[in-house]
Formats: C-alpha cells, sequence, structure tokens
C-alpha cells in the first residue's frame, strides 16, 4: 500500500512538472524576463515621458552637438523604440518613442532612462537653435558655422530606427 502511494504522487508531481513547462514554453521571453520582443509580436507604441533634456556643444571638430534626454518609462517591459529627429527653421524636433510587447504582463514600476541623441548640425550656421524633445524646451548656440553644406532636411522626420 505504501508503494502505491508513493508511485501516486510520484506521478502526481511528475503531471504539475510537465503542465508547468508547457505553460512556461507557451509565454514570451519579454513577459517573464524582459527579453526583447521577437519581430512577430504585436508592439504598443507611444511617446516616452520626457522629464529633462540638456545640450552639450562637444569642443571637437567636426563640430559635434548631443542631446541628453532624461524620462521615465512606465514599467520594466517598455523600452526605449525610435527616435525621430526634423530640423525646421531653426528648431530640431526630436520624438523619443516607447514600445512594449502587448501581450506583456509587467509590474506598474518606473523605470528611469537616459539617452545621448546627436544632432545632425552639420552645415549649420551660427546662431541660436531651440531643441524639443517630447515637449521639453531647451536653447543653444552655435558661436561658429559647422561647414560648408548645406542641410538637405526640408522637415520630414530622420529615423535613427530602432535602439539597441
Amino acid at each position: 500500500m505504501e508503494n502505491r502511494h508513493t508511485f501516486i504522487t510520484i506521478v502526481v508531481i511528475l503531471i504539475l512538472i510537465a503542465l508547468g513547462i508547457w505553460w512556461l514554453s507557451g509565454r514570451n521571453a519579454a513577459t517573464i524576463g524582459g527579453d526583447s520582443p521577437t519581430t512577430s509580436e504585436k508592439l504598443v507604441t507611444d511617446q516616452a515621458l520626457v522629464r529633462d533634456a540638456s545640450v552639450q556643444v562637444l569642443q571637437s571638430l567636426p563640430l559635434q552637438v548631443n542631446v541628453m534626454v532624461r524620462g521615465d518609462l512606465p514599467d520594466p517591459c517598455t523600452t526605449i523604440g525610435t527616435i525621430d529627429q526634423a530640423l525646421t527653421d531653426r528648431t530640431f524636433t526630436i520624438t523619443v518613442n516607447t514600445a512594449r510587447p502587448a501581450a506583456a504582463t509587467c509590474a506598474q514600476v518606473i523605470t528611469p532612462f537616459t539617452e545621448t541623441i546627436p544632432l545632425r548640425v552639420s552645415g549649420l550656421s551660427a546662431g541660436t537653435y531651440t531643441v524639443l524633445v517630447n515637449g521639453v524646451r531647451e536653447v543653444f548656440t552655435l558661436t561658429a558655422n559647422t561647414g560648408t553644406s548645406t542641410p538637405t532636411n526640408s522637415g520630414a522626420p530622420l529615423n535613427f530606427g530602432d535602439k539597441l
């Protein structure tokens, strides 16, 4: 009788382990471990919540200008998606987008982020420029021309692509 009870207990444990493995194999790795979503997953996109943006004019040749963006993501499953940049007159408009797997189940824990975005300043003349990052405004001044070529952007977004 004791052997039969031990045998039934072992069978029940094995069935529970098999069910657990089956259940986990059907879930996406991004939901469990926070890895990047697969390309076949549906993503929910939105604009990132930006708290602060600061402009860094680097002392280099050619002249380089970066925008340091700090903000918060709503949960650990949300990542920075595409970053779009457009120049109209003397205003750089930068849109920092987020991506999140639609099926992901994540704790609602605010996750800070920092992104460094290089501005396309080649060919710009000296002067004061404005940077708008998801509604946050910053102003900087170029004290010298940045080159002889003229910018070709006519206000259309310049897509930096997905962040790795």
